[in-house]
C-alpha cells in the first residue's frame, strides 16, 4: 500500500458507501475541518435532510458517533430513521466499534461540526491517550512515549481542544525518562516523531530528519504567510500563495498519517527522497518587501521547487542489494 492509499480511518469508506445512495445531500468534513469529497479523506459524515443535519463522526476511530437533534422524528420519517440507525449499528458491529448516539437539544451548527473536526485532529490521534493534565500543562501518550505540552497560558477546560492550544513549548519523554525539547511549537510534528521513536526510532536517523523537516516547512510555511500578508501581495502572487497552501496540506496530511501505527509504516516504506529545481525569484510580487520577507524567500523557493523523486530511493535500495550480494 503506498501513501496515497493510506488513509486516516479505514472504516471512512464503508461508511460512506452505506449512505451515500440513501441520501440526496452528504457533505464531508477532512481532520482539518475542510470540505472534502474524498471519502477517504474523511472523519466526519453530514448528512441534510430538509433543515436537520445529522452528523457521523469517525474523530475517534474505536468508535462510530451520531449527533441529531432530539426533535428528530419531527422532520423525519420514522422508518427511514430506524432504517438509517439499523445500518448504522450493523456497521458498528462489523467493524468492531462503539455505537455512540449523541442526542442535542438542537440541529448541529456549523461551529458545532468545527468543534467534532478539531477534535478529530487533535483530541483523538491512533493509539495516542486523551489530552490530560494541569493548568498550564497538558501530555498525552503512547506505551512508551509522552508528548508533553506547556502552554502560554490556563488552560479553561471548558474550551473544546483548549489542552491542543497557546502552546509555548513541546516535550517527548520516555517511560524512561529520556526527554526532548521538539524545537517546533507543532503538536503533529510532535506526535509524529513520538510514534517514530515509539516502533524504536530516533531523533537522528532518516525517518526523524525527515519528520523535523516537515514540520520546519509547515512553521516556514506559515510564517511566510503572515509576512505575506502584511507585505501586501499583488495579483501575480496569487499562485504562488496557492501552492504553498497546496504545500501545506500536503506537510499536514504526511504528520497526520505518521502519527498511527499503520500509517506510519505505510508511509516510512515508501518515504520519497526530494529533489528542489530553481524557482524564479518572486520578492516582485509583492507591493514592499522587508527583512523578514527577504530572510525566508530561499526557504520559501526551496520548497516551491521541491518534487518526490521516489526513483532515487528505488535505485539506491538497488544498488545497496547487488553490493551485498557481491560481498
Amino acid at each position: 500500500m503506498t501513501m496515497d492509499e493510506e488513509i486516516l480511518n479505514p472504516n471512512a469508506p464503508d461508511l460512506y458507501a452505506i449512505i451515500r445512495n440513501k441520501y440526496n445531500k452528504i457533505t464531508m468534513v477532512d481532520v482539518d475541518n475542510n470540505d472534502t469529497v474524498d471519502e477517504t479523506e474523511a472523519v466526519q459524515f453530514d448528512i441534510h435532510e430538509g433543515a436537520q443535519v445529522i452528523t457521523l463522526s469517525l474523530a475517534d476511530i474505536k468508535s462510530l458517533k451520531v449527533y441529531y437533534n432530539k426533535d428528530i422524528l419531527s422532520h423525519m420519517d420514522q422508518a427511514k430513521w430506524e432504517n438509517l440507525l439499523g445500518d448504522l449499528r450493523s456497521f458498528s458491529s462489523q467493524k468492531n466499534i462503539r455505537f455512540d448516539l449523541q442526542p442535542v437539544d438542537r440541529p448541529l451548527n456549523d461551529k458545532d461540526r468545527e468543534k467534532l473536526s478539531v477534535m478529530a485532529k487533535n483530541e483523538i490521534a491512533e493509539g495516542f491517550s486523551k489530552w490530560d493534565g494541569s493548568s498550564r500543562s497538558s501530555w498525552q501518550g503512547l506505551t512508551k512515549v509522552k508528548v508533553k505540552v506547556r502552554h502560554k497560558k490556563a488552560v479553561d477546560e471548558n474550551v473544546q481542544g483548549a489542552r491542543a492550544r497557546n502552546v509555548a513549548r513541546v516535550f517527548i519523554e520516555t517511560n524512561e525518562g529520556e526527554r526532548w525539547k521538539f524545537p517546533f511549537p507543532l503538536l503533529d510534528g510532535a506526535r509524529a516523531m513520538a510514534r517514530h521513536i515509539e516502533e524504536g526510532g530516533s531523533w537522528n536517523d532518516r525517518t526523524g530528519q525527515h519528520i523535523l523537516d516537515i514540520s520546519e516547512k509547515i512553521m516556514t510555511i506559515r510564517k511566510f504567510g503572515r509576512q505575506a500578508r502584511k507585505s501586501g501581495v499583488t495579483e501575480t502572487a496569487v499562485p504562488v500563495l496557492v501552492r504553498l497552501g497546496e504545500k501545506l496540506d500536503e506537510y499536514k496530511k504526511k504528520l497526520h498519517l505518521m502519527q498511527g501505527a499503520r500509517g506510519y509504516h505505510s508511509y516510512k516504506g515508501t518515504m520519497a527522497e526530494t529533489y528542489v529545481e530553481p524557482v524564479e525569484h518572486f520578492a516582485g510580487m509583492f507591493a514592499k518587501v522587508d527583512e523578514d520577507l527577504v530572510a525566508l524567500m530561499p526557504s520559501i523557493e526551496k520548497i516551491l521547487g521541491e518534487h518526490e523523486n521516489t526513483s532515487v530511493v528505488t535505485e539506491s535500495v538497488s544498488q545497496f542489494v547487488k553490493w551485498l550480494d557481491t560481498k
